[in-house]
Order: structure tokens, then sequence, then C-alpha cells
């Protein structure tokens, strides 16, 4: 390739932050501009105060994979209307998210396409609560793209789920939805848990619990491959005792190249307002917990794919060309039930409730631009290098020459998940999560850990560091 295996990043394996960083600036400027408080980025909430007191308040799921049109706002208008017009007659849409998937980030089609869905949703008054768009190079045939919209329902039609229970009692119930990816990981392998735990985590991060799911899945693959991925969603959904919503399966050879797939989808749960965990209360002192990641998750594939070009036959750092596709094939690490307790134990969301103060999700964008999101302005997350161990296939990169730093700016780093605590209760809920769930996995070890702490530093500084060393 003519690129030495340490100078290789994100963006030269053709995965810009950059550039979706302008993105998400562009989609906020948009959906604000519509006077829209949604910030475009994964999901968000919208107040269901008005359904209390209903004795059945069934919640669903419809919709539309994108209507093609040259002009992307017209195109993401058009999207979202065929949605509504599946909707049967007494049925209310309540919110919409929406997807779009490219091979690049361009910052005027995805802000485009999600101007024209939330232009839709304000015609009839249904606000978009959030989405997401992923860089994919290699799944799309040459200049072709898929999107779609979910229209979050209230009533009876499919699939569904009844909150009416879980919100009796709350003060302000808050509907709460996730939409995102696995990306290019579909390459590698098409195991829906990817998605269903990476966006219940995403839900879970705000201190609410996923109570329903439904699967987008789209490609260029026979459509019993697609139907069987369908299966195993609804078969996790059950083991995990969520309700599994209607599914859209669409082959699309037009659009995906030979073999290739997306998977996507949408979590819904309820949360009180008063009980979101939103990092306003973290305080100079406080602690950082991490919790293990053993993978990549599902995020960083198109750099490990990169990497692995480059390092070409297996040479160092132990594993062989069936154990690093068994690396690259483990399932996003689920931490719901360390969030919301299971048959054994609670969870540390309700048993140590007053004093979790902020949470992150290590995804995109790695430990920095997750953690920083939970850190208000002023103060510092300062965390130690490689306190937890590093996956095997990082582990594997290291050895053959990548740059840790161009690693720690995209990949997880072995922290899947971080919780904020003050810093005399950190000891207490670590040795809680080791105790009653690092094993309960099998296969995987969650462990917890302290891994820095916040320390103040000034408005308009950096909220998030690397502390020297450690590497």
């Amino acid at each position: 390739m003519g690129t030495d295996i340490s100078k290789m990043n994100y963006t030269l394996a053709g995965v810009s932050i950059r550039k979706q960083n302008e993105v998400n600036r562009a989609i906020k400027e948009k959906l604000n501009e519509l006077g829209l408080a949604a910030e475009g980025l994964f999901g968000g909430a919208i107040d269901i105060s008005h359904l209390k007191g209903n004795e059945h308040i069934p919640i669903g799921i419809i919709s539309s994979s994108i209507v093609e049109d040259k002009d992307v706002v017209r195109a993401g208008r058009e999207t979202a209307y065929a949605a509504f017009k599946r909707v049967k007659q007494g049925i209310i849409p309540i919110a919409i998210l929406d997807y779009f998937a490219s091979a690049g980030m361009d910052v005027n089609e995805i802000p485009g396409f999600v101007e024209g869905v939330a232009t839709a949703g304000l015609e009839i008054n249904v606000p978009t609560i959030g989405g997401e768009s992923a860089q994919m190079p290699g799944t799309y045939n040459e200049g072709k793209r898929d999107a779609y919209v979910h229209v979050i329902f209230h009533g009876n039609q499919g699939a569904v789920v009844d909150i009416a229970n879980m919100i009796k009692g709350m003060e302000r119930p808050l509907l709460c939805a996730s939409t995102d990816g696995t990306g290019t990981k579909t390459r590698i392998v098409k195991d829906p848990r990817d998605i269903i735990y990476h966006s219940s985590n995403d839900l879970g991060a705000i201190g609410a619990q996923p109570v329903a799911f439904a699967v987008y899945i789209a490609g260029n693959v026979p459509k019993k491959e697609l139907e069987e991925i369908v299966t195993k969603s609804e078969r996790i959904c059950d083991t995990l005792g969520i309700t599994s919503l209607d599914a859209t399966v669409e082959l699309k050879p037009e659009k995906y190249a030979q073999g290739q797939v997306d998977i996507a989808g949408t979590v819904i749960g309820v949360i009180d307002e008063q009980d979101m965990i939103t990092g306003v209360d973290v305080k100079e002192g406080y602690v950082p917990i991490g919790l293990a990641a053993d993978c990549l998750m599902t995020n960083g594939y198109s750099l490990a794919r990169e990497y692995l070009e480059m390092i070409g036959e297996p040479k160092v750092g132990g594993l062989t060309q069936e154990a690093i596709t068994r690396e690259l094939s483990k399932p996003h690490v689920s931490y719901t039930d360390i969030l919301f307790g299971n048959e054994s134990a609670g969870g540390i969301i309700s048993m140590f409730k007053e004093i979790v103060k902020a949470t992150a999700h290590i995804t995109g964008g790695g430990q920095k631009d997750n953690i920083e999101r939970m850190v208000p302005e002023g103060l510092c997350a300062v965390v130690q290098k490689e306190v937890l161990p590093l996956p095997p296939i990082v582990k594997y990169f290291k050895a053959n020459g990548a740059d840790m730093n161009a690693m720690c700016e995209t990949l997880n780093m072995g922290i899947g998940f971080t919780i904020t605590v003050p810093k005399e209760a950190a000891e207490g809920v670590i040795n809680y999560v080791n105790a009653n769930f690092r094993y309960s996995v099998e296969g995987v070890d969650r462990q917890a850990a302290r891994i820095g702490t916040i320390e103040r530093r000034g408005y308009g500084k950096p909220r998030f560091e690397f502390a020297e060393g450690g590497v």
C-alpha cells in the first residue's frame, strides 16, 4: 500500500472522524433552524406524560427506506412520508429517527436528508428526536447510499410493547430511542447481537432500560440470509426480555456490493426525566470507573482491516489467522445487566442510584469522544491507559507496529463503558460489579477498575486527556 503501518490511521483507512463531526454540526444547525433541539446523534427522548393514566399504551415502530431522489432534502421528506402512509387510521405517530449510510461523509447530502425528514415530521407535528449516519467504505456500489426512517407510534399495529405499567408513578415519563448500525463489521460477521447490544448500551448510558427493538437489514445476499438474521435478532430479544418489534428486511442488489449487508436498528425505553444520567453533577475529584471490553465491539473495523492487510500473514503477536477472525467476530459487549441487574443481583443504577453521576458507552471516537460528553465545562477526565487489559486483537496490532495514538483515537482500547462516581464511593462500586457481574457472561471478563480522575482545568480547556505514561 505504500503506507507504514505506524502511520496508518482511521482517515487513511477511509473513515474520517473530522468529516463525521462536520456532518453532525451541520445536522444540529439544520434541526435548530427548524426549531428542534435534537442533537442528531444516535437518539433522543420525548415527553409522554399525556399518555399517563391509560390502561394500555402500546408502542411500535414503522419503517420506510430511502425514496430515491437527486434532491436529498426531498428524498428525506418523501421517505418520512412513505412511513407515515403506512400508519393505519387511529394510530398516532409520536417521534421520528433517521439513519443514513454511504461510503463516505458528505456535509451537504446527509444533513439535507435529515432536514427533509424533520420537515415532513413538523408538517404533521411529529418531532425528529435523533438519528445516525454511517461511513461504510466498500459496502455500497459506486455512488449508492441507503437510509431509513423509523416512526415510533402509539396504538395497535403489528408488534408493539405496552409501556402502561412502566410509566405508572413516573413524574414526567420520557420515551427514549436510539438508532445506530454495526458499520463495516458486517463484512466479517453478520451478528444482530452487535446492534442490539450496542444500541441498548447507548440507551442505558442515560439510565433508560431497553424494552423493545426494531431491526433494519438490507443488502446484496440471498433473501434467506437476511431473514435468518431477523430470526436471530428475535431470539436475542427474547433472551434479553425485550420486545422484538416489526423488522424491515430489504434485498437491494442495485445499492449494495455483492455479498454486503447492513444491520441497523432502533431500541426504545422509558425513564422518568428526574432519573436521567446527564453528567451535570460531576465534580472535581470524582472517579471514572472502566468496564472491560475484550474486543473492538462494533467500531474501528475499517482501520482494523487496513492493519491486517498491511501485516499480511501473521508474524508476531501470538495470533493465528483463525484466532484473528475469531477475535474480530466477538460480539459487542453488553453492559445492560450491570446497569439494571439480572436474576442474581441488582444493577448499579438501582443499587447506587444517588452516586452514579455519569456514564459513557465507548464506541466510535474511542474513549475521548465518548467520555468527554459527560464531563461539565471547566473539568477534565484524566484517564490512564492500559489499566484494563488491551483486547487480544489490539495487542496484535501493537506488536506489529500500529501507532498507539492512532488506535486510542479510534478504538475502545479495552474499556467498553465507564461510570463516574464520587471518589469515596468508587471502591464500593468496583467491588460490587466485580463480585456480581465480572464473569456472569460466559467467556467475557467484564472487570471493573478505576481508570482516572476528574480534574479542574478551566472553561474552554479540553475535557478529556490521557495521563502521561502508561503505554
